[in-house]
């Protein structure tokens, strides 16, 4: 080997050092700051999450035939009279690339939720690139997991919003007894339920950073949603 391949492949040595030592330096900063955004609204870190990964994982749908290999990274809690909530990134590990499912989202935990399995999609409430982008991101979902839910004698929340569920008539009770017309009005976002548990987590942040105002947002959002839930339903 000559002089200047000897220099190559020393500077392409160097320049990938330098971009995984960027990357990680970055990564880190990210970590430190949704640590602190977290602590100002009264979360923890949580350290180990393997329990709560399988927990958590459980609510969300297959993604088509794949297994399902979730890992929770940015995990963060705070305690509730009745329960936990947590803030948390689901991040799907089965493919050769990291695909993130959610950022930031929002769980709640709860002995006062008894909740049919469902998943809810709301549509954007916008139109252009945005609006086709998360009707897309919906008709995917829809496509790849239970039962579409219709609700005929609700034909504006119908249009508004996807529900499916492998416990089609258990869910649909459920929306028309305690949901339908208190459901946030802006979306898109996702709501995914079963038994004690609900997670709350909007299609247009699926990745990169979440600011302070959106996350304190989100959490009261999914406060909102637990007293709706808890709304006298005893109907499955």
């Amino acid at each position: 080997m000559d002089a200047v391949a000897v220099f190559v492949a020393l500077g392409v040595v160097f320049v990938f050092g330098a971009v995984l030592l960027l990357v990680l330096r970055s990564g880190r900063r990210e970590a430190e700051r949704r640590r602190q955004i977290a602590q100002e609204l009264g979360f923890t870190l949580v350290e180990s999450a393997a329990d709560l990964t399988a927990r958590i994982g459980a609510v969300y749908p297959p993604r088509g035939k794949a297994e399902r290999r979730y890992e929770l990274r940015h995990v963060f809690r705070r305690a509730m009279s009745d329960g936990e909530m947590y803030i948390f990134d689901l991040v799907d590990v089965a493919g050769e690339d990291d695909s993130w499912v959610e950022t930031q989202a929002v769980a709640v935990v709860s002995s006062r939720l008894n909740l049919p399995e469902f998943h809810l999609y709301a549509k954007p409430d916008m139109d252009g690139w945005a609006s086709r982008l998360a009707e897309s991101v919906i008709d995917w979902a829809v496509t790849r997991h239970g039962a579409r839910v219709q609700f005929p004698e609700h034909p504006e929340f119908d249009s508004r919003h996807v529900v499916t569920s492998t416990e089609p008539e258990a869910a649909r009770r459920f929306f028309e007894e305690a949901v339908i017309g208190r459901l946030p009005h802006t979306g898109p976002y996702s709501v995914h339920g079963r038994g004690h548990m609900f997670t709350f987590g909007e299609l247009a942040t699926k990745s990169g950073s979440v600011n302070p105002e959106t996350l304190r947002q989100r959490i009261e959002q999914a406060r909102s949603l637990e007293r709706l839930f808890q709304k006298d339903w005893r109907g499955f």
